[in-house]
Parts: C-alpha cells; structure tokens; sequence
C-alpha cells in the first residue's frame, strides 16, 4: 500500500479514457460520483491482473448496488491499438467483466507516465487505485496476491472487502 502514491499536489484521480465501447469513462463522471470507485491498473497479458479482475468482478456483483464502482485502465503490449483492443475485448469477455476497460497505451514507462500523471510510478501490474465517495483517494495497492498464494489472497481479499464496506458506509457527499 505504500510503493506507490499520488505525487505531491495531486489529491484525485484525474483521467478520462474511451472504454471498449466508445464511451467516455472517468472517476469524476456522473456515474461516478457520490461512488467508491476502483480505478485497475491493468493489462490483459498480466497473469495478477486476471486473477485481481475477478476479484473485482464479485465484489462489483456483490457491492454494485451499494456504490461500487470499477474502471479498468489498460496498458497493453501489442503493435497496434487495433489488436490491443481485441486482446482486451476478449479478456473481458472471457472474464465477463461488466465494468468499463479503456485503452490506455502500450506498456511503457512514458505511455503510463502521460496517462496517469497524478502518480508516482506504476512498479507492477495490477496497481488498483480505491477512491471513496468524496473523490479522493483513500488506498493506492501495487501488486496483487492471487488465489494460489492461499492464506495470503484470503487476507488480501477480507482486508480489501473491508475496506469497501467501510467505504461504502460513508454518507454520499
């Protein structure tokens, strides 16, 4: 929780992106606000980042009417944005992911530095960004322990669900 962090002077999430769908997809969009927000740091190559995109996928099923919201931000290592997309396309679809995903650009540190200028560094996939209903920033995780580190995803899991709820208990601004 502490390897990566916003940059001084930055309280908020600042970023807009076009999901697969071609809409517009931002934490300070209407669909957004008033919500607690995870903002996934992704990409669909990233062994972590599937098994972190289920995760988010049930708490979403479970929390979704509370509050919860979800934005996958992608960066991909494909040539081309074309086949960036379809690799994304099926990584949702193959995950049946109902959150929105973007595009972000390819994997590198400039890509990712332009993309999301309000934070450090991305040191690993997936680094998830919990936002709380007052638009700020409330947990920035890199990394992710999966379901085969046992003991450790359970603790991640029930550490992260707490988080949520307790979020999510907040009143809405």
């Amino acid at each position: 929780d502490s390897l990566t962090f916003l940059k001084e002077g930055h309280h908020m999430v600042a970023l807009e992106l076009t999901d697969l769908d071609g809409r517009t997809v931002s934490p300070q969009d209407a669909d957004h606000a008033g919500h607690v927000t995870i903002v996934q740091v992704l990409g669909s190559w990233c062994p972590n980042c599937v098994d972190e995109s289920r995760m988010l996928q049930e708490f979403l099923d479970a929390y979704g009417d509370h509050g919860l919201r979800v934005i996958g931000v992608a960066f991909e290592r494909h040539p081309t944005e074309e086949r960036s997309i379809a690799a994304l396309r099926r990584f949702r679809d193959h995950l049946g992911l109902r959150y929105p995903i973007g595009y972000a650009g390819p994997v590198k540190k400039e890509a990712i530095a332009a993309k999301l200028p309000f934070l450090d560094r991305v040191m690993s996939f997936p680094t998830s960004i919990t936002i709380g209903r007052d638009g700020k920033v409330r947990r920035i995780h890199t990394g992710f322990y999966g379901p085969g580190t046992g003991d450790r995803y359970v603790a991640f899991r029930r550490n992260m669900e707490g988080l949520l709820q307790e979020l999510l208990a907040e009143p809405r601004p």
